[in-house]
This record gives C-alpha cells, structure tokens and sequence, in this order.
C-alpha cells in the first residue's frame, strides 16, 4: 500500500459569475470535496467545514497570499502541514443548457500548478455530478504529484517561528582535569512561559503583534497559539527573566499591560488626541 501524504489543508477556490469563494459562503464546489470519500485515496485531507473562522481564514484573497509567516499560523489552526488549492471556473453557454468547468489542481502558498482539465455537462443541474467528477481528478493529479515527487514539503512551512531557540547541540566529554574554571559559562538566566492576551482586528495585527513581541529583549520565542481574527488572540511567549520585567519592557514600547494571575492583557496605548482648532492647552 502507497505512503499516505502529510495532512493537506484543502482550499476549495470556486469562480462563478466573475467572482472568487472559498469560504465566504456555502459552495457547490466546497460540498463536493465534502462528498468525496478518501477512502481509496493516499491523500490525508483536511477539510474544514465552512463554518465558524473559516470564512475569514480561508477566503478568495487568501489563496493570493504568499507569506509563509501567516500561512503557517493558518495551517497551525487546522493541524496541516501544507496547502492544496483546487479551483474550477464554471461557464453557463445559456440559462439552463450545457455547462463548462475548467479544473485546475494548485499546490502551496505559491499555489503552484500541477495540473488541468476540462468537462462539460449539456444541462444546468448536472453540475454536481460535474463537480463531483472535477474532485475524482484532482485527487488523481494530487496522487500522482505525491508518487512523482512534486509535492515536496515546504522547509519555510515546516521551519520553527522566528525566535525558537536552536536545539541543543551534545558535546563531546572533557575530561574534568583539564577544564579552565575561567571559562566556565554562565548558567542562563531562567525562563518563563507568559500567556499574553492580544486584540487582533486583522491578520496584520496578528503579525505586527506577533514582531513587536520578539523585539522586547529577552524574549525566545512568540507565536499565536489561538487564533481570533476581529476579537482577542492568544500569544504564548518565552521570556529569559521575571515576568514585571517583562511587563516593563511592553510598557516602554507603548504597551498597556495589565497581568493578573499569569496573564498579561496588552493593548496599544492611544495615540494622543489633538486639541480643536485654536484651543491651546493650558
């Protein structure tokens, strides 16, 4: 039996009428990757169901997308290791009469093509069963792509966050005698795990957010480890050092800080507000 792929994030693009959905609403082409059965396929897809973030996290302008930065803290939400992109684009010849899907099997966050085929139905509501066999295809170009090699993993995908401490490296044995106690290291000062509370409007929060925490000195490590784009994310950050000191160093840089109970609330401090014209502060 075939070696079964990574866990792929399935991204089921659907261009209708000129315009482009994923999740934004429900999709025929969204509930035909939902019909099929992967049974016989070497292909480990995941398959969100449309429902709660979905819409927001995969949507049409995401599959544009080419950071691997937020990519990843996508794939981490779903628990894949990679991107496929199936598209279909629908052509109507008339209301009601014959019906072309041009299918196309993307790869990546370069959404890297890997194959394309056409068919055609002579009636308007056959187009489930012409959906259904667009997926039956794809999913054949996706294995073969696995069998041949063009589906190789994404080292920038599958690299830790920026700031993870590099593993440790096992040094050969000294013998004791012969050891400088001058040049003993230092121990490391030690770390604390912080759970930071951010709000994150848009993914672009989530990165600045994500960046300004690595820039406080001391800290390791930072990543997104819940995700709510429009409300309040969750960040887990390594700091070398005592948390107040941490919190010091977020109120320095425009941050306020509010802990309680090992959880730190952040938010941006507000710009000042300029007084109206010709009122002049006292």
């Amino acid at each position: 039996m075939s070696e079964r792929s990574p866990a792929m994030l399935v991204v089921p693009l659907i261009w209708d009428g000129g315009t482009g959905t994923v999740f934004e609403r429900a999709t025929p082409w969204q509930a035909a990757w939902a019909r099929f059965r992967t049974g016989s396929s070497v292909m480990d897809y995941v398959r969100p169901s449309g429902t709660g973030a979905d819409g927001l996290l995969l949507n049409a302008g995401q599959v544009t997308r080419r950071g691997r930065g937020w990519w990843r803290t996508v794939l981490n939400q779903y628990g894949a290791s990679d991107v496929l992109i199936p598209q279909v684009r629908l052509y109507r010849q008339w209301p009601g009469g014959p019906m072309i899907g041009t299918f196309t099997a993307g790869y990546g966050p370069d959404n890297r093509l890997l194959g394309s085929f056409s068919l055609r139905v002579e009636q308007g509501d056959a187009v489930p069963a012409l959906l259904d066999e667009g997926v039956r295809r794809i999913d054949a170009l996706y294995q073969q792509a696995l069998r041949t090699g063009q589906l190789r993993p994404d080292t920038v995908l599958a690299a830790p966050p920026p700031g993870t401490p590099p593993a440790p490296v096992e040094e050969e044995a000294t013998d004791p005698g012969t050891i400088d106690p001058a040049a003993t290291p230092t121990p490391a000062a030690d770390s604390v795990v912080l759970s930071i509370h951010a709000d994150t409007p848009t993914a672009a929060a989530v990165e600045s957010t994500e960046a300004a925490l690595r820039g406080v000195p001391g800290v390791r490590s930072a990543a997104t480890s819940s995700l709510a784009l429009g409300g309040v994310s969750v960040l887990r950050v390594t700091f070398d050092g005592d948390a107040a000191i941490f919190a010091a160093a977020l109120e320095a840089r425009g941050w306020q800080v509010q802990q309680a109970d090992g959880v730190f609330r952040i938010r941006r401090r507000a710009a000042a507000t300029p007084p109206p014209a010709g009122v002049r502060p006292e």
